[in-house]
């Protein structure tokens, strides 16, 4: 099934939306009912795609938005991951994840760079990534409680 060109800008916003709107009502937990969650972010997302200056301005700055949510999702994952009780577990896997992660980013930054703001700049980009993600291995180091031996 082949997707009319014409619906693929109101789809992309309605998507963007919803996804947003989504994501919000289950990290606030405002509404404890995921169904309930759905309908309501699709209710934004129809509303959102069906307003054309809405719809023509997330268009506009859609390059820049999903650049900066795919970093608010990274941040609220390394939280997930370091977050919690000091004897709730075992840091280990959270640093071996986190420094695999900055290999990663480091490897592939060349083909990541073309798609940074240039306000940012590509090079400052990935030093501040880099800072957070060790600042994120140091405190998880800090909060890892050895195992002891039998």
């Amino acid at each position: 099934m082949i997707i009319p060109s014409e619906w693929i800008i109101p789809l992309t916003s309605f998507l963007f939306v919803f996804a947003v709107v989504y994501a919000l009502l289950i990290e606030s937990k405002v509404i404890k009912l995921k169904n309930a969650c759905a309908i309501i972010a699709a209710v934004f997302g129809i509303f959102a795609s069906m307003y054309q200056p809405f719809v023509s301005a997330l268009q506009s700055i859609m390059p820049i938005a999903t650049i900066v949510l795919i970093i608010v999702f990274i941040l609220i994952f390394i939280k997930k991951l370091v977050g919690g009780k000091r004897e709730d577990k075992d840091m280990l896997p959270t640093v071996v994840v986190l420094a695999v992660l900055l290999m990663i980013i480091g490897l592939f930054w060349d083909k990541i760079s073309p798609y940074v703001p240039y306000q940012f700049g590509a090079e400052n980009l990935l030093w501040i990534v880099g800072i957070i993600v060790v600042i994120g291995i140091l405190y998880a180091v800090y909060k890892h409680e050895p195992t002891a031996k039998k």
